[in-house]
């Protein structure tokens, strides 16, 4: 299931809702009601949905298009919402069920979605935002969700990854605030060493190279913006980030020909300090823009790995031009994670693949065609260049689109038909594939 503009949209106004908190003084005396909210989510403490749907699938073990097996199945989406916005106090909760029946195989897709969400207002001048999402998938848009994609690769298993943290806004003075902010990532997932030894297609010697291996870890950031109120609708901010990531598998990235682990999955660990200008603009009640630039200094623990130093960004532009119809374009740069671990050998030792340096375009456009039809089209374009290993200056270009219509049949009942397409071009041989996605269904939400 690929990511929906809306939301992204909603992760892009809770952001700003919290930049707008830091910099008025009557925003932070306003009730914590978050403006993502649907009418029925405002006038009642919880709602639920469901969807039913079929689905085709051309290749639903993202392989090179030679291999790849089609299937037809049926796809289940239960949800519960809590929602419980008070004067000075939001708390929310979520649960969303995602199961997917691949007909051909007879098997399950098993997602899992947990949210939890929590505002409040001290004082006039003092807020906290906290939040953690659990998320239990398969599809690397689902795990990754609107950061970087780290593997463009579906995944058997249940993986897991959880993200928490927290966002401190105090308001100094009417023109100067600050926000604080952690956050934590952690990433377990379920191919580990004996899978990719006994696995009758991988295969690999010794069970070098598992997902485990390349990607378990934990990722801790924590940030400091200074903002200063340079005009009524201009924000500009200088900030600081630090952000270490440290791999927690026991599986070996490596092993020389009599087994003996050369790379552990600790060799890949990182270490980043990022500095960054930036503004957030609001134009007109309808047109608002955000933008972040700067450079990411990395350390790394691997033995003969260069420290380097890269370009950071993150921008993004919505136009809100009716309503209920909206458009958003945005920009990412930066280092991420990376399933390729493959190594070579250098005159410091036998270093892996590091990470990747990855610039991510993506585009959001929400239209009301009538009152009761709507149309959603999402896409995404990432570019990837592999640092360190044997595919050193390798790139992975990934695609991804998706295009949904949903007819609204009455208040409680829509009907919904998605196309969702997804490519990756790769300098790595046996890795690149097509991948096409129909579904076709009914919403229920009360």
């Amino acid at each position: 299931m690929s990511i929906s503009g809306a939301e992204i949209l909603n992760m892009k106004k809770s952001i700003a809702t919290a930049s707008l908190a830091a910099i008025s003084l009557a925003s932070l005396n306003a009730a914590n009601t978050p403006s993502g909210l649907t009418p029925q989510q405002t006038t009642k403490p919880w709602s639920v949905s469901a969807a039913l749907r079929g689905f085709y699938d051309d290749n639903y073990t993202t392989v090179p298009d030679a291999f790849a097996r089609s299937t037809w199945g049926m796809n289940v989406v239960p949800s519960i919402k809590f929602n419980f916005p008070l004067e000075l106090t939001y708390i929310g909760l979520s649960y969303t069920y995602d199961g997917k029946y691949y007909e051909r195989d007879a098997v399950w897709d098993h997602t899992h979605k947990f949210r939890f969400d929590l505002s409040h207002t001290f004082n006039e001048t003092t807020k906290v935002d906290l939040f953690n999402d659990f998320v239990i998938a398969q599809e690397p848009e689902i795990i990754d969700s609107g950061t970087f994609v780290t593997i463009p690769l579906r995944t058997d298993g249940d993986n897991m990854r959880n993200w928490g943290g927290f966002r401190l806004t105090k308001q100094w003075s009417r023109q100067f605030s600050t926000v604080l902010g952690y956050m934590n990532r952690f990433y377990d997932y379920a191919q580990d060493a004996v899978d990719v030894r006994n696995d009758a297609v991988l295969g690999r010697p010794f069970g070098q190279g598992s997902r485990s291996a390349l990607l378990d870890r934990v990722e801790n950031r924590i940030n400091l913006d200074l903002r200063w109120q340079a005009l009524p609708q201009t924000v500009a901010l200088v900030g600081y980030m630090f952000e270490d990531v440290g791999y927690t598998s026991d599986d070996p990235v490596a092993v020389n020909a009599a087994g003996v682990m050369v790379v552990k999955p600790s060799d890949r660990d990182r270490q980043s300090h990022f500095f960054f200008v930036g503004a957030d603009q609001n134009f007109t009640s309808t047109l608002n823009a955000s933008a972040r630039v700067g450079a990411q200094l990395t350390d790394y623990q691997a033995t003969g790995a260069s420290d380097r130093t890269t370009p950071y960004a993150d921008a993004d532009i919505t136009y809100t031009y009716m309503q209920g119809s909206y458009v958003q374009f945005g920009v990412r740069h930066g280092l991420n994670s990376t399933d390729i671990g493959v190594p070579s050998v250098t005159g410091g030792g036998v270093l892996p693949t590091l990470d990747q340096q990855s610039t991510s375009l993506y585009v959001s456009w929400y239209h009301k065609l009538t009152g009761k039809l709507s149309g959603r089209v999402w896409g995404q374009w990432q570019n990837s260049t592999f640092n360190g290993g044997l595919f050193d200056d390798s790139t992975d270009d990934y695609y991804a689109v998706s295009a949904t219509l949903n007819y609204q049949l009455n208040q409680f009942l829509a009907a919904e038909v998605r196309y969702s397409y997804d490519k990756l071009d790769s300098g790595i041989p046996g890795r690149p594939y097509n991948r096409s996605r129909v579904f076709f269904g009914f919403i229920g939400s009360y």
